[in-house]
């Protein structure tokens, strides 16, 4: 997992926040590797993304 993107966002309560977009590989089967991204304001998660082989994740 890296960074992909870094910047400045507002949260909720309209405060100044560090927004980070982390970018990971991963694997349904062990050979077909996917992308997914995490994103966080602040100490936040704000929502994980993944290409959807299957809708649920375990």
């Amino acid at each position: 997992m890296h960074v992909q993107r870094i910047s400045m966002s507002r949260d909720e309560t309209r405060r100044w926040r560090i927004w980070r977009q982390y970018r990971f590989d991963y694997s349904y089967d062990g050979v077909e590797r996917r992308q997914g991204f995490v994103i966080m304001l602040g100490k936040q998660l704000q929502s994980v993304v993944v290409s959807e082989k299957s809708p649920t994740l375990h």
